[in-house]
């Protein structure tokens, strides 16, 4: 059997989505246990690297004459998802989706291992390092009033590094004040833990 050629590519800058990069997805409708990842890049994002390496891996693959109409890619159009409410200003973007069962490398802007003690959150610019790998699957669609198998052909992204480029996440909020409640004495500074030559 011939070894499989992965064909790597690295994405423009986007809007990182539903990220899952510091664990995998293991809760939730869309659980996986995968890390993962849905970039939001506009329109007139460059990204020919990224369809190149698809379609080379497509032809690699499925032949020069692989049905583009029908192949499944990881690049969507965000227009489908913007009649969903939250969704809207998606329809103005392409949605990458990458993932991979081992955690993926991070990087900060300078090219530099991210702390562990940084999360990339949702909201957060980012690039991605991929690798394009082929599938093929047999599904179930309804034909003449009739549920029948076919064959489908795809390509994957295979997610192996991300870079921030743009911390725009920050946590949560405080809270708003809450009339009647405990105030503490302006004078009383000391800290709930002893910091003296820790980590904080």
């Amino acid at each position: 059997m011939a070894k499989r050629v992965y064909f790597n590519a690295t994405s423009p800058v986007g809007v990182a989505a539903f990220p899952h990069l510091h664990a995998p997805d293991t809760e939730g409708k869309f659980a996986d246990n995968k890390f993962k990842i849905q970039l939001l890049v506009g329109k007139d994002a460059d990204l020919s690297a990224m369809r190149k390496a698809i379609n080379d891996c497509a032809v690699a693959e499925f032949g020069p004459d692989y049905d583009r109409d029908n192949l499944i890619t990881p690049i969507k159009d965000g227009a489908d998802k913007a009649d969903k409410e939250g969704f809207e200003h998606w329809a103005q973007k392409f949605v990458i989706v990458a993932k991979t069962k081992s955690a993926p490398k991070l990087f900060d802007s300078a090219g530099k291992p991210l702390p562990k003690s940084v999360k990339i959150g949702f909201g957060d610019e980012v690039r991605i390092k991929v690798a394009a790998s082929p599938f093929t699957k047999t599904e179930k669609v309804r034909e003449n009033g009739k549920m029948v198998d076919v064959t489908v052909q795809g390509v994957t992204l295979y997610l192996n590094m991300v870079q921030l480029v743009a911390k725009n996440s920050g946590g949560m909020d405080g809270f708003d004040a809450y009339e009647g409640g405990y105030v503490a004495d302006d004078a009383d500074d000391s800290a709930p833990f002893d910091t003296d030559g820790g980590d904080f």
